[in-house]
């Protein structure tokens, strides 16, 4: 009997458009960046940053101040017409606001018919954190976890996410297939309380919180998904009422929702 192991993640079918966008959401969110800075925020190497920059300069998305060595970008994201804002900007505001409060990095992830895919994430000032996970990066939806759930609950249509190879960490850190009927009740749960947490805690002692974050003119229709990846102390192993708490607020905040509607 051959040992069961979890699918792999697929590639990224245009890793520069994807780091590409990254850079250009970096730019929108933190605004004016030099080279160093960039390098730092998404992770990337400096020659593939500076190639991308090039790129993006070329095409108008992004322009250099020659007596700054700054870069800014020319266009955004994602606008709020009623006042001219992105989105991106409203959540690094509540994310940073989380992150520094609980001292863990918050993460905002765009869903996408392959997957979620990291656009933003935000770390605590005062906490060393080591990113295993940086903008751009691609998590597969195979593994059942707190994203995955929130995913499942509310894209709307159960058969853009993956039915076969479903798994999770056991808590042995152990990747072990998952029954679909078990995958169904936590989704009915999750849409149900309107947040996931993993209920195992992952080979880098991350726990993950994840909320739906809708679009401001219809609140059946997910937009993204914010998460917080707290690194669990081995004393206190169980989940955080009060990170659930705030989560829940946040995502209500960004989706600009009084009481976001479970589908």
């Amino acid at each position: 009997m051959e040992h069961w192991s979890p699918t792999p993640i697929q590639p990224d079918p245009a890793p520069a458009l994807t780091r590409g966008l990254a850079i250009l959401a970096a730019l929108t969110s933190k605004g004016a960046s030099t080279l160093e800075a960039l390098v730092h925020e998404t992770g990337y190497p400096k020659t593939s940053v500076l190639r991308l920059l090039t790129a993006l300069v070329d095409c108008g998305a992004v322009e250099r101040d020659e007596l700054t060595k700054r870069y800014s970008a020319r266009i955004t994201l994602y606008r709020r017409e009623e006042t001219g804002m992105t989105l991106i900007h409203r959540a690094r505001e509540v994310m940073s606001s989380i992150s520094q409060t609980f001292g863990h990095t918050c993460e905002l992830y765009r869903h996408f018919p392959s997957g979620l895919t990291m656009i933003e994430r935000v770390e605590p000032d005062e906490v060393t954190v080591v990113a295993t996970a940086r903008i751009g990066h691609y998590r597969d939806l195979t593994e059942i976890e707190s994203l995955s759930l929130v995913y499942r609950a509310y894209i709307g249509d159960p058969a853009k996410a993956p039915r076969k190879g479903l798994w999770q960490w056991d808590e042995h850190c152990k990747a072990q297939p998952i029954k679909r009927s078990v995958v169904n009740q936590l989704i009915k749960e999750t849409a149900q309380q309107g947040y996931a947490f993993d209920l195992t805690i992952n080979p880098n002692g991350v726990r993950r919180y994840s909320v739906p974050v809708f679009s401001e003119h219809n609140n059946q229709s997910l937009w993204g998904i914010l998460s917080i990846a707290q690194v669990v102390h081995p004393a206190n192993p169980n989940p955080n009422s009060q990170i659930i708490q705030a989560m829940t607020d946040a995502g209500v905040i960004l989706s600009g929702q009084s009481n976001p509607v479970s589908p």
